[in-house]
C-alpha cells in the first residue's frame, strides 16, 4: 500500500484539512474536513489542480510551495489564504514529501489548520493594543506576550492557561525558559535557542519553529510557535502564538504504527508481494518473502522474466504467468505470478502494478509425478493384457512341444529343433513374467524382509555383475527395519539397478548402494503420494554418463531403452516401478548428463505379515478316473489341457464359457475337480466357482490365469490364497498340480 493510501485510511476523518497531490500537482486525496471547509465535492477535486479550483493568484502561491517541496524534499510551513465556502480564510499549511520505499518522492502531502482567527488577532494586535487584548482573549489558540528585558510573560490568554495547566497568576510570574526542558529536540540548549528566536522576532523576522514545553503536571508539550514583534507602552515586546502539536503527532504516530503493521503482515505472507513501476521498470516495494527468495537487491530483472504477465495487465488490467526463477541461493523454483493494475494516471496509463507470486514448485513436481504414474498405470494395464494373450499362446507352444518330444525321440535334428523351440518359449515366459511384474499382476509372496540383510546377501553376486572396473561402496544404516515385499522381487530390484549402473559406466566408475531410515510426515518434501510414516530408503548412486531430462522422463516406461538392439528389453526400470507400486513404495530417478544417476526407493517399514484371507479348505474327491470340468475360453489352451488331462487318466468335460459350465453342472450333477480360467467374458472364474460350489457342494478347484490381478484384488485375495496355476504352463505342470489336489482330497 502506498503512502497516499496510508494517509487516506488513517487521517480521512482527522479534525484538520488534509490533502495529497501527485508530482504533477493533481489532487489524489482530500479528507472530509477539507471538502466541508472549501465547499467542494470530492469528484470535483480529485484529479484537479490548484489552477482548476482556486483563483490564479492563490493557485500560484500553492504551486510555488509545491515546487519547493519537490526540489528540496524538505517539510515547509506557510500561512496562505484559504478560500472557504463563502470567504477567504487563512490557513497554516504544513507540506511534506511522500516517498516510496526506495526514497523517491511520489507525492506531496499537506495538513492545513484554519488559523484565520489567530491571524486576524495578530493583525489587530499590531494595529491596536486594546483590540489585541480582546482578540487574544477570545482566540482559540494559546497566546502569550513576552517582555524581552525580564524574560517573563506579561500577557497570557485562557488557552495558554489551559495548555500549560497553570493559573494566569502563575504564568505571569514565569517565562518560556521556566516552562521548557534544558535541551530542545535540535540539540541546542533551551536558553540558547530562545535567545536566538527572540532576537529574530525583535528584528522583525517573525520566526516559526517547533518547541518542547512542559505543562504544570510535567507532561511534555510538542508545540509549533510563531513569534512576532509588538510595540508595547514601555517598548518592544514579543508575541507568541502557540499551536499544540500533540494531536498531529498522535495522527503521525498512528500512521507510522499502522504502516509498520501492514508491512509486518506483508512480510509474514508466504507469497511474494511486489509493487512495480512499469514506467521506470523498477521495484517500488518488495515484502520479506520476495527479498529472502531473490535477494536484496533482487538478483532477478523482473520485467524481463514477467514481461508477458505485466504487458497483459497493462492492456487488460490483470495478467498471469508461470515463471522459472533461480533464487539467490541458486535453487530453481516455479512461481505462479498474478499481476494487476492498482493505480492509473489521469490519462489511464498504469503507474503501479501489484504482483503476487506463489511458489508452486512442489505442486508442479507432484503433478508431473501423478501424470507419470497415470501414464505408467495405463501402460501397465496394456502390458498385462498383452501378457495374458501371450501366455495363452505360450501354453499352447509349451504343451505342443511336450507332446512332440516322445514322437520325435529317434530324430536327433528334430529333437534339437524342439529343444530350441522350448528354450525360446521359456525365454518368452520370462519376458511375460517381467511384463506382469510391471503390470502388477505377478504378486509374488510378500513377507517381512530386512533390506540390509538382502543387500548383504547379494554383494558377492553384485561383485561379479559389476566387474573389476566398477568400484562399489555399501553403506547399510537400517539393520533393524523390515519391509513387506517378495524376496525374489527385492533381489530383482537390486540386480536391475546394479546392472543399469554398470552399463552407464562402460569405462568404469563408482557405485554407492546405501540404506537408511527416514520418517515422512505430512508436508514432507519426499512424501508425494506416499502415506506418512517410517520408510527404509534404498539408494543407488553411480558416476555414469547420466541422462537428459527427456530420457529420464521415459526411463520407467516399458520397452524404453537407450541400449543397443539386443542388449536389453527395456523392462528393468519398469519392473522396479511395478514392484514398488505393489509394495506401496515409491521410486524416483535423478539424473543429469555427465553427472551420474541416483535412484532412490522408499519402502514402508512393516511389522509381522498378516493375511486377511485364508486359503479355502481342501476337500476330498475321487482319486482315479476322476471327472474334471475344464472351463477355458481359449480353444487352443483348452485343447492342450484336455489332451494332457485325458492322457493322465482323467475324464474331461469342457466348457468354453461360464454359462456353459453352469449348464453342464446342472445337467450332469457333480464333478470331482474343476479347472477354470480366471479372466473370462461376462463372469470371472472366482464368481463361477462360487456358483458351482453352491450347486455341487465342496469340490477342489484349480484356477489358471496369465493375468489375475484385478480379479484377485476385487475379492481381497492374494495369489497364495487360492490354488492358482499361472500361465504359461506345460502339460506336466498342469498334471502335477491336478494330481496334488486329488491326492490332498483323498
Amino acid at each position: 500500500m502506498s503512502d497516499l493510501q496510508y494517509i487516506q485510511e488513517l487521517i480521512g476523518k482527522a479534525p484538520v484539512l488534509a490533502f495529497a497531490k501527485d508530482v504533477e500537482g493533481r489532487y489524489v486525496y482530500v479528507n472530509d474536513a477539507y471538502l466541508v471547509f472549501c465547499g467542494f465535492e470530492r469528484e470535483a477535486v480529485l484529479g484537479s489542480t490548484d489552477y482548476d479550483l482556486f483563483p490564479p493568484e492563490i493557485a500560484e502561491v500553492f504551486v510555488k510551495n509545491d515546487r519547493l517541496v519537490l526540489e528540496t524534499g524538505q517539510t515547509i510551513d506557510t500561512e496562505d489564504l484559504a478560500p472557504s465556502r463563502s470567504e477567504l480564510r487563512v490557513g497554516h499549511c504544513t507540506k511534506f514529501a511522500l516517498r516510496d520505499d526506495s526514497g523517491s518522492i511520489t507525492a506531496i502531502g499537506g495538513i492545513v489548520i484554519d488559523i484565520t482567527e489567530r491571524h486576524a488577532a495578530r493583525t489587530a494586535l499590531e494595529r491596536s493594543e486594546a483590540r489585541y487584548r480582546q482578540l487574544v482573549e477570545h482566540s482559540p489558540d494559546a497566546y502569550c506576550v513576552l517582555a524581552p528585558d525580564t524574560g517573563k510573560f506579561i500577557h497570557v490568554n485562557d488557552n495558554a492557561c489551559a495548555l500549560f495547566k497553570l493559573s494566569r497568576e502563575h504564568l505571569l510570574q514565569v517565562g518560556p525558559k521556566d516552562l521548557s526542558p534544558p535541551t530542545q529536540a535540535d540539540g541546542r540548549t533551551t536558553e540558547e535557542s530562545s535567545r536566538g528566536y527572540i532576537g529574530e522576532a525583535l528584528a522583525g523576522q517573525n520566526p516559526v519553529f517547533d518547541w518542547i514545553h512542559i505543562a504544570g503536571d510535567g507532561e511534555l508539550l510538542p508545540c509549533r510557535i510563531w513569534l512576532a514583534r509588538v510595540d508595547l507602552e514601555f517598548g518592544p515586546g514579543v508575541r507568541a502564538s502557540i499551536l499544540d502539536l500533540r494531536e498531529i503527532e498522535r495522527v503521525r504516530s498512528t500512521l507510522e504504527r499502522t504502516r509498520a503493521q501492514l508491512d509486518a503482515v506483508q512480510d509474514a505472507l508466504p507469497q511474494l508481494v511486489l509493487v512495480f513501476d512499469p514506467i521506470r521498470r523498477s521495484v517500488i516495494h518488495a515484502n520479506r518473502t520476495y527479498r529472502l527468495l531473490l535477494g536484496e537487491p533482487p538478483v532477478v530483472e523482473l520485467w524481463e522474466v514477467a514481461r508477458a504477465a505485466c504487458e497483459r495487465a497493462l492492456s487488460d488490467g490483470t495478467g498471469r504467468q508461470e515463471l522459472q526463477l533461480t533464487t539467490a541461493l541458486g535453487q530453481h523454483r516455479t512461481i505462479e505470478l498474478a499481476v494487476s493494475v492498482f493505480h492509473r494516471d489521469d490519462d489511464g496509463n498504469a503507474t503501479r502494478l501489484l504482483l503476487v507470486g506463489s511458489d508452486v514448485t512442489e505442486q508442479r513436481e507432484l503433478d508431473a509425478e501423478l501424470r507419470q504414474a497415470r501414464r505408467l498405470e495405463s501402460l501397465g494395464r496394456l502390458a498385462g493384457g498383452v501378457a495374458h494373450d501371450f501366455n495363452n499362446l505360450l501354453t499352447v507352444i509349451l504343451g505342443s512341444a511336450e507332446f512332440l518330444e516322445p514322437v520325435l525321440e529317434s530324430d536327433e535334428t528334430a529333437r534339437k529343433d524342439l529343444g530350441a523351440l522350448r528354450d525360446a518359449a521359456l525365454q518368452a515366459k520370462a519376458l511375460t513374467s517381467q511384463l506382469l511384474t510391471f503390470a502388477r499382476a505377478d504378486e509374488g509372496h510378500a513377507a517381512p524382509l530386512e533390506v540390509d540383510a538382502v543387500v548383504s546377501a547379494s554383494l558377492r553376486m553384485l561383485e561379479r555383475l559389476l566387474g573389476p572396473n566398477v568400484q562399489s561402496e555399501v553403506r547399510l544404516e537400517a539393520p533393524d527395519r523390515t519391509v513387506l515385499i517378495d524376496a525374489g522381487q527385492l533381489q530383482q530390484i537390486i540386480v536391475n539397478l546394479a546392472v543399469n549402473a554398470r552399463d552407464a559406466m562402460p569405462k568404469g566408475g563408482r557405485l554407492v548402494i546405501a540404506t537408511r531410515v527416514v520418517q515422512l510426515t505430512p508436508g514432507h518434501g519426499l512424501l508425494g503420494t506416499l502415506a506418512a510414516g517410517e520408510y527404509v530408503e534404498l539408494t543407488f548412486e553411480d558416476t555414469g554418463s547420466g541422462m537428459s531430462p527427456e530420457v529420464a522422463e521415459k526411463a520407467f516406461e516399458p520397452f524404453f531403452t537407450t541400449k543397443q538392439r539386443g542388449d536389453g528389453t527395456g523392462l528393468g526400470l519398469s519392473t522396479v516401478f511395478g514392484i514398488l507400486q505393489r509394495a506401496k513404495g515409491r521410486v524416483v530417478l535423478e539424473s543429469r548428463p555427465e553427472r551420474g544417476t541416483t535412484v532412490r526407493l522408499w519402502l514402508p517399514v512393516q511389522g509381522q505379515l498378516t493375511t486377511s484371507q485364508q486359503p479355502p479348505p481342501k476337500v476330498r474327491a475321487a482319486s482315479s478316473g476322476a471327472r474334471v470340468l475344464l472351463v477355458e475360453d481359449d480353444a487352443s489352451v483348452c485343447a492342450v489341457s484336455v489332451r494332457a488331462l485325458r492322457a493322465a487318466g482323467y475324464h474331461v468335460t469342457t466348457a468354453e464359457t461360464p454359462a456353459r459350465a453352469l449348464a453342464l453342472a446342472e445337467a450332469n450333477g457333480t464333478f470331482d475337480l474343476i479347472v477354470s480360467d480366471v479372466v473370462m467374458p461376462a463372469m470371472s472364474g472366482f464368481d463361477l466357482a462360487e456358483k458351482l460350489l453352491a450347486r455341487m457342494g465342496s469340490v477342489p478347484i484349480l484356477f489358471v490365469s496369465g493375468y489375475a490381478e484385478q480379479a484377485l484384488q476385487e475379492r481381497g485375495l492374494q495369489g497364495a490364497d487360492v490354488e492358482l496355476l499361472r500361465k504359461p504352463f506345460s502339460p506336466a505342470e498342469l498334471i502335477e498340480r491336478v494330481n496334488g489336489l486329488m491326492a490332498d482330497a483323498n
